[in-house]
């Protein structure tokens, strides 16, 4: 998704923008761009801790990844999001009215056809307007882009006449009328996002690989086993286990009292259980019983 976003942002820069784009032509692609970077960093970092089992990184793009799909709280996207949309009422569309007014004055102040003339043809042809704020911007009378119905045979205009609409008003509805498109588009991308976080929560808490939950096992049954040899040190252990004995089946009071509340039913010796036994466990001598008497 983040890629599809770049590819259409930088589409719409070079495919529209490549002679001319007025800041408001320029909001959307530009935002589609940041936006889609910001998605792929985020999901690079993510991919990095979950190569390197990083559960700081893991937890830094969950964080990141819920403030974006928290639009109620005082969230930085949100209030960016915002903060951009007042800009280009307030700000960016006085901005592009100035623009065009200078470009209409470059145009008519030159003898010839220049960059100035192409731009604003094409522009007011695009978006069916005329001038920056309407045909008044025009001192030398408008051209024939302006025209609903042109007549290029005598250079006038038809019925019904002139566009009425200013240029930055007409690209400024354009861009509302694709904003909401994106942003319905946006929307689906972060629902997406949050069923894989919810989904990779759940598959985390509910599946563990079998290579850890053996070690659990093995490491739970280890210090249950050491525990027992430690309370039950006045019995005798043998001096070597045999090595090729797979299970152990502790199950007479010899090694652990019926008091003590520990069962086993089997556990698997491995090698480091064995050498663990063999190191760490303290050669006791038996305890023995004064013998009665001979009559």
């Amino acid at each position: 998704m983040s890629t599809f976003l770049l590819g259409v942002g930088l589409y719409y820069l070079l495919e529209n923008c490549d002679t001319y784009c007025s800041f408001v032509e320029l909001a959307l692609p530009v935002a589609l761009v940041l936006f889609a970077i910001i998605s792929m960093l985020s999901a690079a970092v993510g991919y990095i801790g979950a190569l390197f089992t990083n559960l700081l990184t893991i937890r830094l793009v969950g964080v990141h990844s819920s403030l974006y799909l928290s639009p109620p709280s005082p969230s930085p996207p949100p209030i960016c999001a915002a903060l951009t949309f007042l800009q280009i009422n307030e700000k960016l569309l006085p901005a592009s009215v100035r623009e065009i007014r200078a470009l209409i004055a470059q145009a008519e102040n030159s003898t010839v056809i220049n960059r100035a003339d192409v731009i604003l043809e094409n522009m007011q042809r695009r978006y069916q307007c005329c001038g920056g704020d309407n045909q008044s911007d025009w001192k030398n009378g408008p051209p024939l882009s302006c025209c609903v119905n042109p007549n290029y045979l005598d250079n006038t205009c038809k019925y019904p006449g002139i566009f009425v609409r200013g240029c930055a008003d007409a690209m400024y509805r354009h861009f509302l009328f694709n904003a909401h498109t994106w942003m319905y588009a946006v929307v689906v991308i972060l629902v997406v996002k949050l069923f894989v976080l919810v989904a990779g929560s759940c598959l985390q808490f509910q599946s563990v690989p079998s290579h850890v939950q053996e070690g659990l096992l093995s490491r739970t049954a280890n210090m249950r086993w050491s525990s027992a040899v430690v309370k039950q040190r006045q019995y005798d252990l043998p001096a070597s286990l045999p090595s090729k004995w797979p299970f152990l089946i502790v199950s007479s009071s010899k090694f652990v009292q019926p008091s003590s509340g520990i069962a086993f039913r089997s556990h698997r010796l491995t090698t480091s259980f064995q050498e663990f036994l063999k190191k760490y466990t303290p050669h006791v001598p038996p305890h023995t019983q004064a013998c009665a008497p001979a009559p």
